[in-house]
């Protein structure tokens, strides 16, 4: 899924201009944009997927941090987004 339209964007942000006069700003996507968990301690989530391996299922629910949306909305009017 397209982050973009998990966080209900209505367009995606800059894409990055290796020529461009923007600095780049890289976020780490878990514990700064998202919080995930294999074991929903907090009872909601805004995304649940499942995970196998080696046959065995992990339940992982992820919740978007508050404002993240318009933290990067904002910034990508300043900076190139790289997210990893």
């Amino acid at each position: 899924m397209e982050i973009a339209k998990a966080l209900k964007m209505e367009k995606p942000f800059h894409k990055y201009d290796p020529e461009g006069e923007k600095k780049v700003l890289f976020l780490d996507m878990d514990e700064t944009l998202i919080h995930a968990q294999k074991q929903n301690e907090f009872g909601f989530f805004d995304y649940k997927f499942s995970l196998y391996v080696k046959e065995e299922k992990f339940d992982i629910t992820f919740n978007i941090r508050p404002h993240c949306a318009d933290f990067l909305t904002a910034a990508a009017e300043l900076y190139d987004i790289v997210i990893y």
